[in-house]
């Protein structure tokens, strides 16, 4: 596991569960990361977002990051 990949699914899970309210902010960060993320995880993306929920204990549904 690419310890870059996890680290931006798991700041990407915090902003949407903490930061919602300022998404206008990071959105363009978010769009940037979510192209990085595809072409670096691939398929095995919506497994990241899977466990970066449980280890962070939230619930941001992976459809929000287009999964």
């Amino acid at each position: 596991m690419d310890s870059s990949v996890w680290a931006t699914v798991l700041a990407l899970i915090w902003l949407h569960a903490s930061c919602l309210d300022q998404k206008e902010e990071w959105e363009l960060l978010e769009y940037k990361a979510m192209s990085w993320l595809k072409a670096k995880a691939g398929s095995s993306l919506d497994q990241f977002v899977r466990a970066g929920n449980e280890l962070l204990k939230l619930s941001v549904d992976p459809k929000v990051f287009g999964l």
